[in-house]
């Protein structure tokens, strides 16, 4: 079925710890044929609909009552004869095609375990999701269950439900407003950089362990006429991710690496030094905020970044990764898993049976990760929830709706379906419950180094970023990409804009 290899993790404190993986090949082929056919379940919905509601029909005429397994600590939820059937309007971003793949297929499923629940998706569209959102409640077309970021601007204009005590009991740490608890966080996720393993190996290049390291990476890249590094994608707020490194760089390590000294060639950190950080108030015009907007320009517009690639779409990214023409890219784990719908052949491990290092490899792309250093060497792992679900007011005032939202979350987080969704969004687990998942090479070496990472939320999360000021922010990050501004004019702006939405 596979093989035992280990491999060591260093973490920020020097500390080695040996783990051991296990390699599913034969199973992560048959995840990869279940992910590729799954783009065609979307334009079959209505009829897939159709279908489950005659099958229903038919359980229900034929007297035969199901009861579905609950997660441990519930009560099973049974469907009998007689029940009339709840609708529950649902909407989810599709941003990110996998995610949606993975929610059509389980809304899909439910249904069909569900005869008495009818699921009515909304279309989100293409465009902001957020925006979507804001639409349909000005329109009065307002979902009963539903994606959502900006949670606090809704809890203040009233339409937000509680999220059942059975359900927010599942969650480790669940984020609660006013004492209460308003969102079910379905999975968390994290920043880093995707690698071409073949091309380091190529030109016996390895994962930086520091700033200037990854620097030199770069360099040796860009004199082999190749790319170090792609930017942009799909998502309007792909532009900002690599603020959340340079966060992480120029604002919040600043005074806990300012004082760190060499000392015989080894790094001792010192506990922080200076002023305390202000968390949740940005001052984008300080001296550390001004350097990260310098760092995050220089970056993005220096020789270091494919040209123009700010301006592309996912599928123009992964062909120039799949063609070897770009080594790296920062983006979110999810990405790994359109990588491999176009290239399954690109997570194939890297070693033989016996754990070495396959020496004759023919591939041209061999996918691989690491979290990029800061100055000294510490490993931050940005953290931020990657989807989270409300219930609005009126659903929660009616007992069938909301009996019916209860049980769609419950089902989200039994383990054969979560599973699911952590497997196709590369997320790490938001409940108490473990859940354990054959994965490639590259999510196994992922997952490890998240765990010993140390974590900071992101810099969207961490200053609680969202809602109109995150378009502002976006729109000015794509400004400093095209040289359209200083760092200096952004910083300026951003101030002040940030104070305004900030003070309403």
């Amino acid at each position: 079925m596979g093989h035992i290899r280990k491999i060591a993790v260093d973490t920020n404190k020097k500390i080695q710890a040996e783990v051991e993986l296990s390699e599913h090949s034969v199973s992560i082929q048959g995840e990869i044929k279940v992910r590729a056919e799954q783009g065609q379940k979307w334009r079959k919905w209505q009829e897939r609909k159709r279908y489950l509601f005659i099958v229903g029909t038919v359980f229900a005429l034929s007297g035969c009552g199901a009861i579905e397994q609950a997660p441990e600590g519930l009560e099973p939820y049974t469907k009998t004869e007689g029940n009339e059937k709840t609708q529950l309007k649902v909407l989810y971003s599709r941003e990110d095609i996998t995610w949606s793949l993975v929610m059509d297929d389980l809304c899909s499923k439910f249904e069909a375990e569900n005869p008495d629940i009818d699921l009515e998706l909304l279309d989100s569209g293409s465009g902001i999701y957020e925006e979507t959102l804001k639409v349909k409640e000005a329109l009065n077309e307002f979902p009963d269950l539903f994606e959502i970021s900006n949670v606090k601007s809704y809890v203040d204009n009233d339409r937000l439900g509680e999220i059942p005590d059975s359900v927010s009991s599942l969650i480790e740490e669940p984020e609660s407003l006013n004492q209460r608890i308003y969102t079910v966080p379905v999975y968390t996720t994290t920043y880093g950089i995707i690698y071409n393993h073949v091309l380091f190996k190529q030109y016996n290049l390895e994962a930086p362990k520091t700033y200037e390291q990854f620097l030199e990476v770069c360099a040796q890249l860009n004199r082999h006429k190749i790319a170090p590094l792609v930017c942009g994608g799909t998502k309007e707020d792909s532009v900002a991710y690599w603020l959340n490194y340079f966060y992480q760089k120029d604002v919040l390590l600043i005074d806990e690496e300012k004082d760190v000294q060499d000392i015989d060639g080894d790094i001792a950190e010192y506990p922080a030094a200076g002023k305390e950080l202000e968390r949740g108030v940005p001052d984008f015009t300080s001296e550390e905020y001004i350097t990260m907007l310098q760092d995050y320009q220089q970056l993005i517009t220096g020789k270091n970044v494919l040209k123009d690639s700010v301006y592309m779409n996912d599928s123009q990214i992964i062909s120039r990764f799949l063609n070897a023409q770009v080594a790296m890219y920062y983006t979110k784990p999810s990405f790994i898993a359109n990588i491999i719908l176009a290239d399954p052949d690109c997570i194939s491990s890297m070693w033989n049976n016996v754990g070495k290092e396959i020496e004759d490899d023919k591939s041209t792309v061999r996918l691989a990760w690491f979290f990029p250093p800061t100055k000294l060497g510490t490993t931050i792992a940005a953290t931020e929830v990657g989807a989270q679900f409300a219930i609005s007011k009126e659903c929660a005032g009616d007992p069938a709706r909301y009996k019916a939202a209860e049980r769609f979350f419950q089902f989200l987080f039994e383990d054969e379906n979560y599973r699911e969704i952590l497997k196709s969004m590369y997320g790490f687990p938001t409940t108490k419950k473990r859940i354990l998942y054959p994965a490639p090479s590259v999510q196994q070496h992922l997952i490890v180094d998240y765990r010993y990472a140390r974590k900071e939320k992101s810099f969207l999360m961490a200053n609680d970023i969202s809602g109109g000021f995150q378009r502002e922010l976006t729109e000015t990050l794509s400004l400093l990409a095209g040289n359209a501004m200083t760092a200096e004019e952004a910083a300026r702006y951003l101030d002040e804009r940030w104070r305004e939405i900030r003070d309403r």
